[in-house]
């Protein structure tokens, strides 16, 4: 049974892009099935001193060697990110996997991290080479490929550090902030831009993200929602307007201290980093790379994980702490790091989110085309042939099916039932046509921060209760 976990969501403020995604309910036709009355969870790496402890698995496939120089240097790694393989004849032909599509917000070419700690942070020093070296390296070129503006240009590349990359304020922060993703008042917001007028921060160019590192004595409220309590850090946009120089647009990262260890630090900036690298100016509703917004298909992938960025799609909330990788920097430290959302990988079959665990065979159970979201009358049961797939040889694994209500602890409001060829389904294996079943047992409750009733559920495949854990999100709406 999947493991209990702190409802804590990294990602970008969603609410705007929620808003437009929504609106397919009313535009376009659900799969309506009436058949006569029959939501970025804070992962929680361990402290590590490197290797495997604490269900932190070493990148798969990749080579980090070369020369390395430092990184103030501009070292950089050779390396050629790998990302799994298939085995000959598989995986079985299946419903396709979500690809994140470019909305037309732009990407950063050449990221240049700006790192903002505050007086008293005992890890500055640490977090400042974090934010100089992550962009360099092997990892970086892994999660960073194929997220082009279009046809192969406009990439988001290897970065840059900047001239100015460590501000070290001499004051403290205020004790609370305020910010907005829908175009509220913003503290936050007003903060970044009296420091960048005044030149405390350096002036920003297209590819600047300033990375606040606050206290843990300071809170912030994003929307009416609170730091530590219901989000884990986020990206955001602003305006600001440098000495002597124009309007800027210039994305930042708020990471609150949830935690004082530099192991969950890094995993969580390694997120926004990367989400603002491809999807930079959120805050002006430019939307970047996200789920495509007339997709209903993508509507459960978009709720379950708690965003359709490309950290949002891979943050794992069974509590083994899947979503973890490590990422060797140009000096050769260290760090504890995210697995991102991969398109190539996951219309090829393979583990959508990398780098790949060395040696993985993935596997999962995938509905058709079309029958991802669904509407349904209490009451009412829908069936669709689902199948399973694997990347290579594996014995029949353990699947069932759970609505997020079921999995949080509650009463159920869906029952889902698998069979293969007529019996009871507890294992399958490559190839093996599923027929799901979802009945409507009461009436759906309204889902939060949406205008619909519904309720998401998971076809979940797992080895056992330590993982590997893989799943496939779907949504019944009502009717």
């Amino acid at each position: 049974m999947l493991g209990a976990r702190p409802l804590i969501t990294f990602g970008t403020p969603d609410m705007q892009k929620y808003a437009a995604l929504f609106l397919v309910l009313a535009s376009l036709p659900l799969a309506a099935i009436s058949c006569g009355g029959s939501t970025t969870q804070q992962s929680n790496p361990q402290q590590t001193d490197g290797g495997t402890e604490g269900g932190v698995t070493p990148e798969g496939g990749i080579k980090e060697g070369g020369t390395e120089a430092g990184h103030d240097s501009g070292g950089t790694q050779e390396c050629t990110p790998t990302n799994g393989t298939l085995a000959p004849g598989y995986p079985a032909m299946h419903g396709p996997m979500p690809q994140v599509t470019y909305q037309g917000g732009g990407v950063l070419t050449s990221p240049e991290v700006v790192t903002v700690t505050f007086p008293g942070d005992t890890l500055a020093k640490q977090l400042e080479e974090f934010d100089d070296g992550i962009t360099q390296t092997c990892y970086w070129d892994t999660i960073r490929a194929g997220y082009c503006e279009s046809s192969g240009s406009n990439c988001v590349g290897r970065g840059t550090v900047p001239a100015k990359p460590h501000v070290e304020m001499t004051t403290a922060p205020a004790t609370s902030y305020t910010d907005s993703s829908s175009g509220g008042s913003s503290t936050i917001a007003t903060y970044i831009q009296q420091q960048v007028s005044s030149g405390v921060f350096p002036a920003p160019t297209a590819n600047t993200i300033y990375v606040l590192w606050f206290p843990a004595s300071t809170t912030i409220s994003l929307d009416g929602q609170t730091s530590c309590q219901v989000f884990g850090g986020y990206h955001n946009s602003t305006s600001v307007t440098p000495p002597g120089g124009s309007n800027t647009v210039v994305s930042y990262a708020v990471l609150p201290r949830c935690q004082n260890s530099i192991d969950y630090l890094t995993f969580a900036a390694s997120h926004e980093i990367a989400e603002a690298s491809t999807d930079p100016h959120v805050g002006e509703n430019q939307i970047g790379f996200y789920l495509p917004m007339n997709n209903l298909d993508d509507l459960a992938w978009d709720l379950v994980p708690g965003g359709g960025e490309i950290g949002d799609l891979c943050v794992d909330f069974t509590g083994l702490n899947q979503d973890q990788t490590k990422a060797t920097g140009p000096n050769g430290t260290t760090w504890t790091v995210e697995r991102l959302w991969s398109n190539a990988n996951a219309a090829a079959g393979l583990d959508p989110c990398v780098p790949m665990p060395s040696n993985e065979t993935y596997f999962n159970i995938a509905p058709p085309t079309g029958m991802s979201t669904i509407q349904l009358a209490v009451g009412a049961t829908a069936t669709y042939t689902a199948t399973a797939y694997s990347s290579g040889p594996m014995n029949a694994w353990p699947i069932f099916a759970q609505d997020i209500a079921q999995l949080q602890q509650q009463q159920p409001y869906l029952q889902i039932g698998m069979t293969i060829n007529g019996a009871t389904a507890s294992t399958a294996k490559n190839g093996d046509q599923i027929t799901v079943s979802v009945t409507v047992l009461k009436q759906l409750p309204q889902l939060p921060g949406t205008s619909f009733s519904g309720m998401p559920y998971l076809l979940i495949s797992a080895l056992s209760n330590n993982g590997p854990i893989h799943y496939w999100p779907g949504l019944i709406v009502a009717q």
